[in-house]
């Protein structure tokens, strides 16, 4: 019983069948983890530069306004200013 374990246990440590696919998937995962820890550091410092960047920008208005005690008058349509020629 002993022998025929350890003839299975050397024959298993040398089939190296699967091992590409380990190696793959360890590969699969670590680019996973530095490209989620790259979008979570950049995303945040993103969105903070075009915030202040929104800030700096002329005509800014507030996107919060109080709301108005008058109806709301629908303004004329339009063309756009590039479709005004056709």
């Amino acid at each position: 019983m002993r022998d025929a374990l350890l003839t299975e246990w050397v024959r298993f440590r040398n089939d190296d069948r699967g091992v590409t696919l380990v190696e793959y998937g360890c590969a699969i995962a670590l680019a996973v983890s530095l490209g989620t820890l790259a979008l979570a550091t950049l995303g945040t410092e993103i969105g903070g530069a075009m915030t202040v960047a929104g800030d700096l920008m002329p005509g800014k208005t507030k996107c919060r306004q109080a709301p108005s005690r008058q109806p709301a008058v629908p303004a004329p349509a339009r063309k756009p200013r590039c479709m005004a020629g056709r």
